[in-house]
């Protein structure tokens, strides 16, 4: 496997920070077989894009927002050959300098034109299998 990993991030403006991240990962794994053909081994690309902005409320709060693209070729080996897109928001408390508590929501989707069925990598309440999810989450460190 090979990774090309690419970042940039800062502050934009008075109290606007931003992040850019760029991956792609290119890989060819002999012991699993391709999800089209099963004689012939998995290889393929994977490309992932994400966009952060964070608006620095007062010196304690900030909140802030993240859009984030990934696309697998065919061959599927991580996201089944899909594309998928994640928004999300985040509301952030810094009781101090070098901590933080922070409540995280957000929508992943993923979609395949072609195989419909191998998007449908969740499941809902009733079991039934779908695309999309919602989720929340808090952390601290």
């Amino acid at each position: 496997m090979s990774l090309i990993y690419l970042e940039t991030g800062g502050c934009l403006f008075d109290r606007v920070e931003g992040k850019l991240t760029f991956k792609y990962l290119m890989f060819n794994d002999e012991h699993r077989v391709s999800v089209d053909d099963p004689n012939e081994t998995a290889s393929g690309n994977l490309f992932s894009a994400q966009l952060q902005a964070k608006y620095r409320i007062c010196e304690k709060f900030a909140a802030g927002c993240r859009f984030a693209f990934t696309s697998d070729n065919n061959e599927g080996l991580f996201l089944q050959g899909n594309s998928g897109m994640d928004l999300g928001l985040v509301l952030e408390y810094n009781p101090t300098l070098f901590t933080y508590i922070r409540l995280e929501g957000g929508m992943l989707s993923f979609s395949n034109s072609d195989h419909e069925d191998r998007a449908k990598v969740f499941f809902n309440s009733d079991q039934e299998a779908v695309s999309s999810r919602m989720g929340v989450s808090i952390s601290m460190g």
